[in-house]
């Protein structure tokens, strides 16, 4: 699925995306997990504020992005999310 993503700077000077758009919804990226380069493209795992992580992928032969991967935030036993979380029952303590 062809996005629109915009980016930021890192420390390092290179582009990371900081919002990307569905349609009209705007989804903000709260924490890039991890990246990695591929022959033609740039991968980021990134997680939003509800802590659903995306997949993006930018292709570096026609200068766009693509989100390649969806996963809610809500599967159970989300191993990729670092967002603490509170279980449903109000005695429980958050736990990452």
């Amino acid at each position: 699925m062809n996005i629109r993503v915009e980016c930021e700077p890192s420390f390092r000077g290179d582009d990371e995306p900081r919002r990307f758009f569905l349609g009209q919804n705007s989804v903000e990226v709260l924490d890039i997990q991890d990246r990695w380069l591929s022959a033609n493209h740039l991968y980021f795992m990134v997680l939003d504020s509800h802590g659903d992580m995306y997949i993006l992928r930018r292709n570096f032969l026609f200068e766009g992005w693509e989100m390649t991967m969806y996963d809610s935030g809500n599967a159970a036993g989300n191993q990729y999310s670092a967002i603490c979380r509170e279980l449903d029952s109000p005695k429980s303590r958050p736990h990452c």
